[in-house]
């Protein structure tokens, strides 16, 4: 979605521009001003990383933990990631899902962005 608004003036309201996360929502401002807002773009109704990798919501949240740090350890450097994916106490939950292979995918990309992402992951 593109909006364009020229020439605008934006006064004590709370929020200007509440866009869906992750829409790719483009927003074109010429001229005017904003003033006295609590906002100016707000992103409502964020994607939880279990949406994010496809996980069902029951999915144990240690054992995604558990995944992600097997991922990164420095002794599974030689065993193939998706191994270590679908022998996980995880897979279970994972087991038939119709998205299983961007599961893995997800999980894998993730693991390459290093244990210190990993720890940060509210998960």
């Amino acid at each position: 979605m593109k909006a364009k608004f020229k020439n605008c003036d934006f006064m004590n309201c709370k929020t200007v521009f509440n866009v869906p996360a992750g829409s790719g929502s483009k927003l074109e401002v010429d001229g005017g001003s904003v003033s006295n807002c609590d906002n100016v773009v707000f992103e409502r109704d964020p994607r939880s990383l279990y949406q994010l990798i496809g996980l069902p919501e029951d999915a144990p949240k240690e054992l995604v933990r558990e995944l992600l740090n097997d991922l990164v350890r420095e002794g599974n450097k030689g065993e193939s990631k998706e191994k270590i994916v679908k022998t996980s106490r995880l897979w279970a939950h994972v087991g038939n899902a119709a998205n299983a292979s961007s599961i893995v995918s997800a999980f894998v990309s993730l693991a390459e962005k290093g244990k210190e992402l990993i720890d940060k992951l509210p998960v």
